[in-house]
């Protein structure tokens, strides 16, 4: 009898400038401290994604959004430590506010950068899927 996988879901919103995205630094998490990730957070129980993307989005960089504005791009299942993931990555095409550190127990820098600047700095799982969403791929998997 095959064993089935429970999975956390996560959410990543992609603000864009030009061809720079909005990251924050992670910084006293306890997880890929130092490194830099678009805007991410987990679902909670009985959320949809999308509203998780839009919570998030408020509560780590202080961004307003509609869920109508979140426009899934990209899906990665992902196998991480014990955990397996399935990440949903919404491009934001509007939002109201501006970009302000919210939670400064958990991040210590925000900032735009492309995609080839984040890749030195950046957390290898969000730069393989902003890799697979710069060439249109609708999915993608890392680490199973």
């Amino acid at each position: 009898m095959t064993t089935r996988k429970n999975f956390r879901a996560a959410v990543y919103m992609l603000i864009k400038q030009g061809d720079k995205y909005l990251v924050i630094r992670r910084h006293n998490t306890g997880y890929r401290d130092g490194q830099y990730t678009v805007p991410a957070g987990h679902v909670d129980d009985g959320e949809s994604a999308r509203a998780a993307a839009v919570r998030e989005l408020a509560e780590e960089v202080g961004l307003r959004v509609i869920e109508a504005d979140a426009e899934l791009v990209h899906a990665m299942q992902r196998h991480e430590g014990e955990f397996d993931y399935i990440d949903f990555y919404f491009n934001i095409a509007a939002w109201q506010g501006k970009p302000c550190i919210c939670e400064p127990d958990k991040m210590d820098d925000l900032r735009f950068m492309t995609l080839k600047e984040l890749e030195t700095v950046g957390i290898p799982g969000v730069i393989s899927a902003l890799h697979a969403i710069s060439i249109g791929e609708r999915f993608s998997s890392l680490g199973v």
